[in-house]
C-alpha cells in the first residue's frame, strides 16, 4: 500500500473519534491538535505526482482564500484561534490534493471504513445518548454517517438494519439536545428523498417516495412526541428570539450575531483578520460566533466569505453533475454521499462552526478528492469499454 494511501486512511479514521482526541493531552497539546497539524506538515512530502487541471479549477477559490487569510498575519492580530483555524484550512488544502490524484483513490476504502466504523461510532453515540451528554462537534459526525445512510437509501442499496441506524443518528442529537444536527438531518432527507429518489417516470417509485416521506414524517413526530420536553427545553427556553411568530433558544447567539455583524462592518470588504471583536473573544464560550458565514464574514471580509462559497458551489455543481451522468451506481452513489454531506455542513454552518473542526472538514475534503480521482477512473473505465 503507498504511504501517501496509508496516510489519507488513517486522518479519516482517526477523524471519525470526533473531539474525544482533545482529552488526550501532552502538555498543553492534545492529540487532536497533533492530527490537524499532521496535514499542515506531511502532504508537503505526499504531494509527487501531477495536480490535473479540473482540479485546479475547482480548489482555486480556496487556494485564493488560503492565500488570503495567510497574508492577513501580516495586518491583522496573531492569536491561537488565528493559527488553529489557517492551519485547518490550509490541511484541507493539501487534504484536498493529495485525495484528488487518481493514483491515490481512497473511494472503496471510504466506504469500508464507513461500515466498519459505524459500530464503534453507535457505541460512542449510546454512552452520549445513556449520561445525556452534549458534545456538538462530535454530534456533527452523526450527519457524516446519516448521509452515508441516506445517499445507500436513494441508491436502493440499503439494509433494513442500517435504516433503523437512520433512525437512531436522528434521536440521540434530539436527547443530546443538538438542535443544528438534527435540524439538518431533518432537511436533507425530505429534500433529497423528494428530488434524487427513484425514477420519477416511474409510478412505483413515486408511491414507493410517497410511502418513505409519510413513514418518516410518523417518525420524527413519534420521536418528537417522546422526547417532547427535551425539545422543549432546547428550543423554546432561555435566551429566545422570535422566528416566525415561535419563540427559538438562541443560546444566546442573537446578541453575539449582532455584535459580530457591527464589528464586520468596520472592514467589510476585506475583514478585521480574527473570528470576532474583542468584547466576545474574551469568553471561553464565545471564542467564535457559531456562526461560520459571520466568522468568514468578520476574519476575511466580503472577499473571504465569497471565496470559500465559490468554492463550496464549485464543489456541489460538480458532484451534481457527476451524480446526474455517471452510468454506474456505485459511483453515482459514492457522488451522493459526498454531495449530501458538503449541503449538511452549509446547513450547520448558519448555527456552529464546523470549518475548524478538522474531524469533520478533512474526513469532507478526503471524500470531494477522492470523488474527482473516482470520475477519473470511470472516464478510463469507459474508454477501456469503448475500445
Amino acid at each position: 500500500m503507498k504511504l501517501r494511501i496509508m496516510y489519507l486512511k488513517i486522518i479519516f479514521i482517526l477523524s471519525l473519534a470526533g473531539s474525544l482526541f482533545t482529552a488526550i493531552k501532552i502538555g498543553n497539546f492534545s492529540l487532536s491538535a497533533a492530527i490537524t497539524f499532521s496535514a499542515l506538515l506531511f502532504p508537503l512530502f505526499f504531494i509527487k505526482t501531477v495536480i490535473q487541471k479540473k482540479t485546479i479549477l475547482l480548489i482555486f477559490p480556496f487556494l485564493l482564500y488560503c492565500i488570503y487569510d495567510f497574508s492577513s498575519f501580516f495586518w491583522g492580530p496573531i492569536t491561537k484561534s488565528v493559527l488553529q483555524d489557517f492551519t485547518v484550512w490550509t490541511g484541507m488544502l493539501l487534504l484536498f490534493l493529495i485525495s484528488s490524484n487518481p493514483s491515490n483513490n481512497l473511494s472503496d476504502n471510504i466506504i469500508k471504513i464507513m461500515d466498519i466504523s459505524k459500530y464503534p461510532f453507535l457505541l460512542l453515540l449510546t454512552y452520549f445518548f445513556l449520561k445525556g451528554i452534549d458534545s456538538p462537534a462530535t454530534m456533527m459526525l452523526t450527519v457524516l454517517y446519516f448521509s452515508y445512510f441516506l445517499a445507500k437509501f436513494i441508491s436502493k442499496r440499503i439494509l433494513f438494519f442500517e435504516i433503523l441506524i437512520m433512525i437512531y443518528l436522528f434521536m440521540v442529537p434530539i436527547v443530546t439536545g443538538s438542535r443544528i444536527i438534527y435540524i439538518s438531518e431533518i432537511i436533507i432527507l425530505f429534500i433529497f428523498i423528494t428530488f434524487f429518489y427513484g425514477n420519477k417516470y416511474s409510478i412505483k417509485d413515486k408511491f414507493k417516495k410517497i410511502m418513505f416521506i409519510t413513514f418518516s414524517t410518523f417518525i420524527i413526530l413519534m420521536i418528537a412526541f417522546a422526547f417532547q420536553d427535551k425539545i422543549n427545553a432546547v428550543m423554546s427556553k432561555g435566551d429566545a428570539a422570535n422566528v416566525g411568530g415561535i419563540t427559538v433558544n438562541t443560546s444566546g447567539r442573537t446578541y453575539i450575531w449582532s455584535i459580530v455583524l457591527k464589528s464586520a462592518q468596520n472592514n467589510i470588504l476585506f475583514g478585521l483578520g480574527q473570528d470576532g471583536p474583542p468584547e466576545m473573544l474574551k469568553y471561553p464560550k464565545w471564542a467564535h460566533p457559531h456562526n461560520d458565514y459571520l466568522r468568514l464574514l468578520h476574519h476575511n471580509g466580503i472577499i473571504g466569505l465569497v471565496l470559500w462559497l465559490l468554492f463550496f458551489i464549485n464543489l456541489l455543481i460538480y458532484l451534481l453533475n457527476r451524480i446526474k451522468y455517471s452510468s454506474n451506481d456505485y459511483y453515482k452513489s459514492y457522488y451522493l454521499f459526498n454531495f449530501i454531506f458538503l449541503f449538511a455542513i452549509l446547513i450547520i454552518m448558519i448555527t456552529d462552526n464546523p470549518i475548524v473542526y478538522s474531524y469533520i472538514m478533512y474526513p469532507l475534503m478526503i471524500l470531494s478528492g477522492s470523488s474527482i480521482a473516482l470520475h477519473d477512473i470511470e472516464k478510463k473505465n469507459m474508454i477501456k469499454k469503448d475500445i
